[in-house]
């Protein structure tokens, strides 16, 4: 938790760029008598007096999911930072372990759940005979089958029973160069490990784009892992790495499938 203190005195004009912590800006956008901050519109109208806009102190602070407390003509906005434990908290219970096993054969992969329903790398589990899910609060596995699906991206979706909660979609086109990131995959077993990533713009192969994700390693059993931002929404799913470049499919294109899972 931490505390941010902003010289705002009761009708003062707000800038179009308020900077309210270190490295943490918020942009404000008026469209006539409409105020938005970083895209979220403020539910209280502006007014206009003697030719200049005004806006409610408080309406911008619900904007930016802060609370304020006003102590004469000074006001505090107090606001939950989201980091890495927030993330690992709202979405671990969401991602899983997979072991599939063809033939004599055991392959190891990671997963999520949404709409109760598991969603990997197709390549985790394409043609296995078996397939067992280990969900974050459980040493036991519970089995699951694919569910057949017409796409040629590297997702297959399985089904299971399970009434852990489903992640948030997120929207990877607003993805920015640099942004921090949060991967929750099982490599080499190691069930839903938290490892910070940055998106470093998007890359081609295989007739696709994918995220290219660095500051971070991929491994045995990582795919089919989840990216999350710091929102703690689903931006892609891991699929390839090699020599330190890891790539995931974006969230957008995999979502016309998601869709139909009701």
């Amino acid at each position: 938790m931490k505390k941010l203190i902003i010289g705002f005195i009761f009708g003062a004009i707000l800038m179009l760029s308020v900077n309210v912590a270190a490295d943490t800006y918020y942009q404000f956008v008026a469209s006539q008598n409409t105020l938005y901050v970083d895209d979220a519109k403020v539910e209280y109208p502006m007014y206009n007096y003697q030719y200049t806009n005004y806006a409610s102190i408080r309406g911008v602070a619900e904007a930016l999911g802060l609370d304020i407390k006003v102590t004469d003509k000074r006001i505090d906005f107090t606001s939950p930072f989201t980091d890495l434990e927030t993330v690992a908290k709202n979405c671990k219970d969401s991602c899983v372990m997979i072991y599939a096993y063809k033939g004599d054969m055991r392959y190891q992969g990671s997963g999520f759940i949404y709409n109760g329903y598991v969603i990997t790398a197709k390549h985790v589990v394409d043609r296995a005979e078996k397939i067992d899910v280990f969900l974050d609060d459980s040493i036991y596995s519970i089995s699951a089958s694919i569910v057949p699906i017409d796409t040629d991206l590297d997702i297959s979706v399985l089904k299971t029973y399970t009434t852990n909660p489903s992640v948030i979609l997120g929207d990877s086109d607003k993805l920015i160069e640099g942004q921090k990131l949060v991967s929750i995959t099982s490599p080499d077993g190691g069930k839903n490990t938290i490892d910070e990533c940055v998106f470093s713009g998007k890359i081609y192969g295989y007739g696709k784009y994918f995220l290219n994700l660095s500051d971070t390693f991929m491994t045995g059993g990582s795919s089919g892992g989840a990216v999350f931002n710091y929102d703690s929404e689903i931006l892609g799913i891991m699929s390839m790495g090699a020599d330190g470049a890891v790539s995931a499919t974006p969230i957008n294109d995999i979502k016309p499938i998601l869709e139909k899972l009701k």
